[in-house]
């Protein structure tokens, strides 16, 4: 059986510029080593949203994804990928401790065209509606959870919002007497809730006495295809790299209907994975035209692409591939226009009254994987087999040189993943 297997965390680092004076009050609750602190308050399992702001909010995570893959791109060279649902998600929750300069700027970055607490039980909506739609073999799981340092207070609302709209607490550790433990100790819990796929997300020295606050998401995403690849089928079959040379690569193949768009310089399909509820959607440039197609991608053809495809026969290669992903967003997300947030002046006042709070970095890590169980055992007998010739009028669509791809939620419209594939044996 095929599975399409996407693993990813994120990281805010946030340090303490100003005063490590404890402040302790009715408006605060404080932290002592070891103390998982979280609101008394229930998650809200049933959100009242409006289907106008999930639209809404569709758009601004595909506007920030396409932003944050084209800067992603500008300075790589090789395969990309990362989910612009979890880092908006994990942006939206440190918003809720942003004020002043800082909040404006993450609504202008981001961008943010819901109003605070609309924005958070959307999310909220969204997360518990994927959550609730996995069976079976088609899963999606997102944890979040903060790190506070042992000794800090942290305000109740904070906790509030975070615990209501994204089931998330605040568990302390030291890192004032000892960053490096705290570093594995994140690192460990990263590894386990993603099945031990994304190891060392935050490096060493990333962390020091300054720092106040970690806050981490992983997503797990795991689905079969709606109709497998046989994989008596699979074989070496030629992908043609961006310098003009070409290897041969492990590629699946299968004759059926898709949904199918040929727009202006590409074409796309859409796989759906089982259930119908996640697709799997592919753009090709035209031959020899990526890099220059590339640098024009947004959200439009993005849009385009998904709006006017229609059933279509076609003839389907896929190239399989696994890869590791990394990504530092600081910079990325200064140059989107959130600058104040990583520098002595952000305002994270509403997180706690604790020093001068900042941003000091955001690291993303991901890993994905498509593939067939047994397609190296029947890899001797695939090349065999090989496809002559196709069915009469079906087209044939093979993706045998680079092409962007997202992981689409259907009801919403909107990435869940999103992502380029160079070279798919990198």
């Amino acid at each position: 059986m095929n599975r399409y297997i996407v693993l990813l965390a994120i990281g805010f680092l946030i340090s303490c510029n100003g005063t490590n004076e404890i402040k302790t009050d009715s408006q605060l609750s404080p932290l002592t080593p070891g103390d998982r602190v979280a609101s008394a308050l229930p998650r809200n399992d049933d959100p009242n949203v409006s289907s106008v702001s999930t639209g809404l909010l569709a758009n601004d995570i595909g506007a920030l994804g396409i932003n944050i893959y084209q800067n992603a791109v500008s300075s790589s060279e090789g395969n990309v990928l990362l989910s612009p649902y979890s880092v908006y998600t994990a942006l939206a929750m440190t918003y809720a401790g942003a004020a002043g300069t800082t909040a404006d700027e993450m609504v202008n970055a981001l961008p943010i065209s819901l109003a605070e607490d609309e924005l958070h039980s959307q999310l909220n909506a969204l997360d518990l509606r994927l959550v609730s739609e996995s069976d079976g073999d088609s899963k999606l799981e997102v944890l979040n959870q903060l790190w506070g340092q042992a000794g800090f207070s942290w305000k109740p609302g904070f906790l509030d919002k975070l615990a209501i709209n994204y089931g998330a607490g605040l568990q302390s550790l030291d890192f004032q007497a000892n960053a490096e433990q705290s570093r594995l100790e994140i690192n460990q819990w990263v590894e386990d809730a993603t099945n031990n796929r994304i190891v060392e997300l935050l490096p060493e020295n990333s962390l020091d006495s300054r720092t106040a606050l970690v806050l981490t998401n992983t997503i797990f995403f795991q689905a079969n295809w709606d109709k497998v690849f046989d994989p008596n089928i699979t074989m070496d079959r030629e992908f043609n790299l961006l310098d003009g040379s070409a290897l041969q690569t492990e590629s699946m193949y299968q004759s059926g209907s898709f949904k199918y768009y040929s727009g202006a310089g590409y074409q796309s399909v859409r796989i759906p994975y089982e259930g119908d509820q996640t697709s799997f959607l592919v753009i090709l440039p035209d031959e020899n035209t990526f890099t220059i197609f590339e640098e024009s991608f947004n959200l439009s053809i993005l849009d385009e692409a998904i709006a006017n495809q229609q059933t279509t026969p076609i003839a389907l290669t896929v190239p399989k591939f696994s890869f590791v992903a990394d990504l530092d967003l600081a910079e990325t997300l200064s140059t989107l226009g959130m600058p104040t947030a990583f520098t002595p002046a952000a305002d994270f006042s509403q997180m706690s009254d604790v020093g001068l709070l900042s941003l000091d970095d955001v690291r993303h890590k991901a890993f994905i994987r498509v593939d067939e169980e047994g397609t190296e055992a029947a890899a001797a007998t695939a090349v065999e087999v090989g496809v002559t010739s196709e069915p009469a009028n079906v087209l044939p669509v093979a993706l045998n040189r680079p092409f962007i791809f997202a992981i689409m939620d259907e009801q919403a419209n909107l990435p869940l993943f999103l992502g380029r594939v160079i070279d798919p044996t990198q």
